[in-house]
Formats: structure tokens, C-alpha cells, sequence
């Protein structure tokens, strides 16, 4: 055979096989000359490209952790959410000990908010606003005819871990006085309100706190 012959016939042949894998034992083909079963995908190739998709998937769906807002003096909020008329402090059903300090302050148009509040360097008391919460909706509402708070108390739990539902006493017009458990909200909004960070967190994990929109019901 002549050797120019032969050396087309080697040129076009092959030079490796696919194994079980896909897989070209690393001999090089050109384009035009790679076994069909040598294109497709490997088994792992496939889960590879389903995990990709599922981790891309993951971090897309993932909550953003709103950022922490401050603690201002009373002087700073009293305009929009009036004078601090009683406190109390925020449940702890499942966890031990006492829950954070809650202000309540008593508005002009009759609404109770119950914020977060705590004791400056100074002594003096510090009270967190988030700027979403003059937007936010109403948690529980107050006895017709409401005229002020007597006291705040936390709910018996039964148990010696923690403390239970805000309750407040109020009084009316006439004098009665009014004893109920009152619901809490999460805050909206990118900002929120925080417990006070400690030094070890690993001991008292981030806890993120409520606030309450107690409306007069007419």
C-alpha cells in the first residue's frame, strides 16, 4: 500500500475509544471525529449540574436579617408616639428568665404602643422606633371608652422558665377597670428592633423584639 495512503487511512481513524464513562482515555479527537456516545453527558456531570442549580436556587430564596435600630432618648419619639404611662416586659414562653423591658406610651388620637425600651449608661431610658412602625397595623385593641393604664403584668406560665402573654389593666371613663392579655407584632420594614447585643451570643442567642399598636375600639 503506499505510504501516503496509509498515512491518510491512520489520520482518520480514530485514536481512542469512550469507556463506560464517557470518557476518551485522554487521546484527542478531533470535532468531526468524536464517537457519537463520547458527547454525552457523564452521570456525575448531570448531578454536578443539578446541585449548581439547586445551591444558585437556595442562596436566591435566602432572607435578608433587617438591620438593627437604634435606641433614642424618650424626647426623640414622644411627638408621634406620646408619654410613657406604664412598662412591663416582653413574654418569654420558651426560654428561661425575663423577657426585654416594653414602654407604653399612650398617643394623642388614644393608641397604646408598646416599644422597646432599656437604661442608658446614664441611667436614663433609651426607646427604639423602627421608622416602618408608624405604618404598622394595629396588634390587638383596647376597651371602648378607654382613658388610661392602670399597670402591665406578664401572664402566669405554669412553668418556672419563663413568663407568659402581655397583659395590661386599664380604666374608663366610668372607672372600670379592664384586665386583658394583648398580641404583639413583628416589625416590617428592613429595620428593626433588637434586643441588646451581649457579649457572648452563644449564651443569649440575637433576639429579635415585637412591638405592640393597641387601638382604642369605638
Amino acid at each position: 500500500m503506499p505510504e501516503s495512503m496509509n498515512r491518510q487511512m491512520h489520520a482518520a481513524a480514530p485514536v481512542g475509544r469512550c469507556d463506560a464513562r464517557g470518557d476518551t482515555n485522554r487521546m484527542v479527537y478531533e470535532s468531526s471525529m468524536v464517537p457519537d456516545e463520547c458527547k454525552r453527558l457523564r452521570p456525575y456531570s448531570v448531578r454536578r449540574l443539578f446541585l449548581a442549580a439547586l445551591v444558585t436556587a437556595l442562596m436566591s430564596c435566602r432572607h435578608e436579617e433587617p438591620r438593627r435600630a437604634p435606641f433614642v432618648p424618650l424626647s426623640k419619639v414622644a411627638s408621634r408616639y406620646g408619654d410613657l404611662v406604664s412598662v412591663g416586659n416582653h413574654p418569654t414562653p420558651d426560654q428561661q428568665g425575663a423577657g426585654e423591658r416594653i414602654g407604653l406610651f399612650r398617643a394623642a388620637d388614644g393608641t397604646i404602643w408598646g416599644l422597646p425600651i432599656m437604661l442608658g449608661e446614664a441611667g436614663d431610658i433609651l426607646v427604639c422606633a423602627a421608622p416602618s412602625l408608624s405604618d404598622a397595623p394595629a396588634t390587638d385593641y383596647l376597651p371602648g371608652g378607654t382613658i388610661t393604664i392602670v399597670g402591665a403584668v406578664n401572664e402566669p406560665t405554669g412553668l418556672r422558665g419563663g413568663t407568659g402573654r402581655l397583659e395590661i389593666v386599664t380604666r374608663d371613663a366610668k372607672g372600670v377597670l379592664h384586665w386583658q392579655a394583648v398580641r404583639s407584632g413583628e416589625t416590617p420594614g428592613p429595620i428593626a428592633c433588637w434586643a441588646p447585643e451581649t457579649i457572648d451570643e452563644r449564651l443569649q442567642p440575637k433576639q429579635r423584639l415585637h412591638y405592640y399598636r393597641l387601638e382604642p375600639n369605638r
